[in-house]
């Protein structure tokens, strides 16, 4: 079986869908993504995956939040979910 699923702090069974593209021919890249979040999120957050619903996994590059650089955004209600201080335990939550 696949490790798709994760926790945040908020809630549990969230899904990683896919990362995104680098490729900006396709549809859904990040630089396409970052355009869009970033005016809600600020520019030290990058999104760098999605899950089945329209929401993004993120990496945070903030001075400010050491603490957690992982992060999942749901997009619908505009809120930030902490996920995992890097991405090694981020990959370590994926069950």
């Amino acid at each position: 079986p696949e490790k798709y699923s994760f926790d945040t702090d908020e809630s549990k069974e969230r899904v990683f869908n896919y990362l995104l593209s680098f490729n900006i021919n396709e549809e859904k890249n990040i630089l396409r993504t970052y355009e869009i979040i970033k005016s809600i999120l600020g520019e030290k957050i990058v999104p760098i995956a999605d899950d089945s619903f329209g929401n993004y996994i993120c990496l945070n590059f903030s001075e400010h939040e050491k603490k957690y650089q992982v992060l999942f955004f749901d997009l619908n209600n505009k809120k930030v979910e902490k996920i995992a201080i890097n991405f090694s335990e981020f990959l370590e939550k994926l069950y």
